[in-house]
């Protein structure tokens, strides 16, 4: 139990004389004080203590939801690529993005190198960027969003690519979501061509240059 501001804080045996519960993000400044009663305690009549704003962020990590009420106006994000060629051996087969590296992150997770886990509620942002490429052929590609295991409706995109195996199309784009915690997405894919692929490359020279990973994803609370 989490309490903010008491006035005239006693032992457990005594009355508040004002209880005010968190139930607000917006409730939260940064000159607050917080209580904190713990359950173990609590039966142990133990003297309740008082902390500031601080010790709450630094403390409460494995609460993110609350994490996330004592921050104020901060929101979780993350960035994340692939370095891999990704392929298409069985045609017409639901695939997804994979994501080998991560960039930054805060909160959010990538589970089993796909799942992108939130951990609070509230509207994200998923964007990201893929560079499609055949060996052999022209490929159609479709591209969608996956919450939860379930394909979203109406998500989908398709977009080709041509039979050229020393270019690649570019598909880049985003998803708005509405998520609680746990709630998970992947980026679904699927090709009607063995040859396609999602194209990595690395040691580019004449000039030396970045490596190109073969999908970028960012996803950021808003």
């Amino acid at each position: 139990m989490v309490r903010k501001n008491l006035e005239d804080a006693r032992d457990y045996a005594r009355n508040v004389a004002r209880q005010n519960d968190l139930i607000s993000q917006d409730s939260v400044a940064a000159e607050d004080k917080f209580l904190f009663i713990d359950r173990s305690e609590f039966y142990e009549q133990a003297q309740p203590k008082q902390t500031s704003l601080s010790g709450v962020a630094s403390s409460i990590v494995v609460l993110p939801e609350f994490t996330n009420a004592v921050k104020g106006t901060s929101k979780t994000y993350g960035a994340w690529f692939d370095t891999t060629v990704q392929t298409n051996p069985v045609a017409n087969t639901r695939r997804f993005m994979q994501f080998n590296t991560q960039s930054l992150a805060d909160s959010i997770t990538v589970v089993s190198g796909n799942r992108i886990v939130m951990p609070v509620s509230g509207v994200y942002d998923i964007q990201f960027s893929a560079q499609l490429s055949t060996t052999s052929g022209k490929a159609d590609f479709d591209i969608w969003l996956i919450k939860n295991n379930t394909d979203v409706s109406w998500s989908n995109s398709r977009i080709e690519a041509e039979a050229n195996t020393a270019a690649a199309t570019i598909a880049a784009w985003n998803f708005m979501v509405d998520a609680v915690p746990g709630d998970n997405f992947q980026l679904g894919w699927s090709s009607d061509n063995t040859a396609a692929r999602l194209l990595a490359a690395s040691g580019l020279t004449s000039p030396t240059r970045p490596d190109i990973p073969s999908v970028i994803m960012t996803v950021a609370q808003v």
